[in-house]
């Protein structure tokens, strides 16, 4: 008697396992359309302006962003189209929005499956950006003081 149960359980639990495979395997996966995650603007001294939004993708001609929105201290600016996405991770676009110092940049991202992102920007100084410095020069700064500092006692113990 206590085979014919055991029998029985192990194809009960076995049953049970696959139906839920299966509806696991039926069930849409919400992950596969999801919103943009970040928006990166960069403003250049001539005027010009970059715009990258971060949305990861595994086909860039079915799921990408659809259009870029770029508002100017709430007035509408522009609107560019887009039938694909440029990048499995990002959508890049590049363009002269009319702003002064002082005005307020926002750009909305808008996924063809689902969604949408926006984040807003403070134009500052715009037009005498003289700011020519790049960040990553200042590491290497002091990299190579430590280099040579390190340098100098290596030296110095071979030596004595």
């Amino acid at each position: 008697m206590e085979d014919g149960l055991k029998k029985r359980l192990a194809i009960s639990i076995i049953s049970s396992i696959s139906a839920l495979f299966i509806l696991l395997i039926l069930i849409p996966s919400p992950v596969a359309a999801h919103n943009p995650t970040d928006i990166e603007m960069t403003h250049h001294p001539w005027g010009g302006f970059e715009v990258v939004v971060h949305h990861r993708v595994n086909d860039t001609t079915t799921h990408y962003i659809e259009k870029i929105i770029i508002d100017v201290d709430g007035n509408h600016y522009w609107t560019e189209y887009f039938t694909q996405q440029g990048s499995k991770y990002y959508q890049y676009y590049k363009t002269d929005v009319g702003a002064s110092s002082g005005s307020v940049i926002t750009v909305t991202a808008v996924c063809n499956q689902d969604g949408n992102f926006t984040k807003s920007f403070s134009a500052v100084n715009f037009g005498s950006n003289t700011d020519y410095t790049i960040p990553g020069f200042y590491g290497l700064g002091v990299f190579g003081i430590l280099f040579f500092i390190v340098l100098g006692f290596i030296i110095k113990r071979k030596i004595n």
